[in-house]
């Protein structure tokens, strides 16, 4: 396979790239940084495509701003009238791809297994470094049976996660990111999806459920740490399959007080990660409980010698 960075980038054209993407399989994975412009080339491509009559599929997997679909979720879509028609999407109650990306995986091959034949873009997140970039880039590949990575890139930079690109026995397009495209600040993304998912929740009722009455999977804060409940976004499964999404209002005498749509069941298995709505409305990751500062102190029979001054005592310890 020819290395792609012995080659300039392809140029940044929708019309071009969707007659090479018609001559091979019908899975392409679309990969790059955050903020490269990938959600906007998938929705160029699909315009592209469907005007050659081709089904055209999409599965948004970037939990922390989707191409179309909530935050929070991966959801899998048809190219119907200039834009994306949800057809399923799994609740992940997190915007992290990479801290969470064997559920990420997990429920982007269950909404791939749903597609209906016809040619899938999937639209990746933006991890592209470190041991979660390189398992959520080769994860994708293998597990979705992908032919064609095209890759967004930037002339002055190498193409992220080259050796694991080249390791995967895949065709490979690099690509020049779009003249205009650039990061979108933090504040900027965290607004974005805060919009779509105070849209989503603008017609809901409330429902109160014991905390005895379910099953709680995923990353749920302490029980009695009630506070920290509060904004939570959750979402009711039932064999692996979302039922419905909404947010923990809150905790109180071990009862849970959830916001949801109107008309949306519910079942005894309750999903909550890090999602969570802070006090300023903004949808955001949930601050670890881990992440305060930690003092160790060793065991007494390591200290060097007894004393009730602890802190000289570990001072000592750290000398030894």
């Amino acid at each position: 396979m020819t290395h792609p960075a012995s080659h300039p980038l392809l140029p940044y054209c929708p019309s071009s790239l969707a007659e090479q993407l018609l001559t091979g399989r019908q899975r392409i994975l679309l990969y790059g940084e955050a903020g490269i412009g990938k959600s906007t080339l998938t929705n160029e491509l699909a315009l592209e495509l469907s005007g050659k009559n081709q089904t055209c599929f999409c599965i948004t997997a970037d939990p922390g701003s989707p191409g179309f679909g909530l935050p929070g979720t991966v959801s899998l879509g048809q190219w119907q009238e200039s834009n994306w028609q949800v057809l399923a999407f799994e609740a992940l109650c997190t915007l992290d791809a990479g801290r969470f990306r064997l559920p990420l995986l997990t429920a982007v091959i269950r909404l791939s297994q749903k597609t209906p034949v016809g040619l899938l873009l999937i639209d990746a997140p933006g991890v592209v470094r470190g041991i979660a970039g390189s398992e959520l880039l080769m994860g994708m590949v293998e597990l979705l049976d992908i032919e064609t990575v095209l890759v967004l890139g930037r002339q002055s930079k190498p193409l992220p996660l080259i050796n694991e690109l080249l390791s995967l026995g895949v065709r490979i397009l690099p690509v020049h990111a779009h003249p205009q495209a650039c990061p979108p600040g933090k504040k900027t993304r965290a607004h974005k999806r805060t919009q779509q998912w105070r849209s989503y929740l603008a017609v809901s009722h409330e429902i109160t459920i014991n905390l005895s009455d379910l099953r709680l999977i995923g990353s749920p804060p302490p029980i009695d740490v009630p506070d920290a409940w509060t904004g939570r976004q959750c979402a009711f499964i039932d064999n692996g399959q979302t039922i419905s999404i909404g947010e923990i209002i809150a905790l109180q005498d071990r009862k849970l007080q959830i916001r949801l749509p109107a008309a949306i069941g519910t079942t005894r298995t309750l999903l909550v990660r890090d999602a969570c709505s802070e006090k300023n409305g903004l949808l955001v990751s949930a601050t670890p409980f881990t992440s305060g500062n930690l003092q160790f102190l060793p065991p007494p029979d390591a200290m060097p010698y007894p004393s009730r001054d602890y802190s000289a005592n570990f001072a000592a310890y750290m000398l030894l």
